[in-house]
């Protein structure tokens, strides 16, 4: 169950990795191999992995999937979605923020984090390893 401590250890992580976020609502097909294409993605866009912190939960619409950066991954964030789509990892992008303001991302993953669903004997949430320095 996604409790407040996570996401806000989460949210701290966002802030500390990128300047830059982004918050839309999939609904994958496969929401591990939709994550791991994210690095393919960036090998293969910019010659190299960026520093990001991606974090995503269940909701009854969808998943909500954050991603933290700099300008250069918010610049290619919607080719991302638009690419996932016709590889089928997932079958809709919907953007609820893109933006650089902290308050503004804050406020958004607290108000979707309240639909935060369970499911039966499957992850709900996830994203990015978070190391014992952000423990």
């Amino acid at each position: 169950m996604l409790n407040k401590d996570t996401l806000k250890l989460h949210l701290t992580v966002m802030t500390d990795t990128g300047t830059h976020f982004s918050v839309f609502l999939v609904t994958p097909t496969n929401i591990i191999k939709f994550t791991r294409y994210l690095r393919r993605f960036f090998q293969q866009r910019l010659g190299y992995i960026p520093d990001y912190h991606l974090f995503w939960f269940a909701t009854p619409e969808g998943f909500v999937v954050t991603l933290s950066a700099g300008l250069i991954v918010r610049r290619s964030i919607e080719e991302f979605y638009r690419m996932a789509v016709e590889r089928n990892y997932i079958t809709t992008a919907s953007p609820l923020y893109i933006g650089s303001s902290v308050k503004t991302l804050t406020k958004t993953l607290n108000g979707l984090a309240e639909s935060h669903t369970p499911l039966p004997n499957k992850h709900s949430y996830g994203g990015s390893a978070l190391t014992g320095d952000n423990k």
